[in-house]
């Protein structure tokens, strides 16, 4: 027996499966990540319309039986479809990661409110026009902190002491944060970062989505934050991402 639940999701992907149906990826306000099967989605002209599509804010309806892989997508209603996104190739290709890195670091069926408003929030700066390099810094950091990945930038992780802004800092992913002058060993796999930058994602992963508004980084900071934050990602994944491929390919 299957049971009826309705929520609020953000499409995360979807693929073409057989000649009428899809398959949908959501990330959801009351149950995480989950994967669902849309019966008829190509073929709907009611149930389903504009609401598949990449980056839609939906409220769908969906029944669950036990121990099925996939629930049933019943009915889909788009709340936002964020189209000013759509309008720009460096706002695709920015909201595209946020969607990937998201769908890859989290677990299905794990509810986490404050990650569902974050991806909520961050949709909502890129299709208002937000540069998007500035958003993908404050989105990777503000993930990892709220899935306790957030990287220790206040202090040594290895003679945790605070560190003076007149000695040299480096960080290493293995060890999840900054390394001071003192404790640096040429074997350890390493990036030299500046303090600004080390003080600005710190106040980033603390900051609310209003102070999140007001923050701004610099050239330099955008530049050291991104390899940064590339290296500890794909430390944590142990891989790298197609969408970061691309942004990398295009843009940079």
């Amino acid at each position: 027996m299957s049971h009826l639940y309705t929520t609020s999701a953000i499409l995360l992907n979807s693929i073409d499966y057989g000649e009428s149906d899809r398959i949908v990826n959501f990330y959801t306000i009351d149950f995480g990540k989950m994967g669902g099967i849309a019966k008829g989605a190509k073929r709907s002209k009611k149930r389903f319309v504009n609401c598949l599509e990449p980056f839609s804010y939906v409220k769908i309806i969906f029944a669950q039986k036990q121990n099925a892989s996939l629930v049933r997508i019943d009915q889909c209603e788009l709340i936002d479809g964020f189209h000013s996104i759509k309008h720009s190739l460096e706002a695709i290709a920015s909201g595209s990661y946020f969607l990937e890195l998201l769908s890859e670091m989290v677990k299905e069926g794990q509810k986490n409110t404050r990650v569902f408003e974050l991806l909520l929030n961050f949709l909502k700066y890129l299709d208002a026009g937000r540069e998007p390099e500035t958003l993908t810094r404050f989105f990777e950091i503000k993930l990892l902190s709220i899935l306790g990945y957030q990287p220790h930038l206040d202090r040594c992780v290895v003679c945790k002491k605070l560190v003076d802004t007149d000695v040299k800092i480096y960080f290493s992913s293995p060890k999840g944060g900054i390394i001071c002058q003192s404790c640096i060993t040429p074997l350890e796999p390493s990036i030299p970062i500046s303090h600004g930058t080390a003080k600005s994602l710190a106040l980033a992963a603390n900051a609310g989505f209003e102070g999140l508004s007001r923050l701004t980084l610099s050239f330099h900071i955008k530049n050291e934050s991104a390899r940064m934050l590339e290296d500890f990602i794909r430390y944590q994944l142990g891989k790298e991402l197609k969408s970061k491929r691309f942004i990398k390919e295009v843009f940079l």
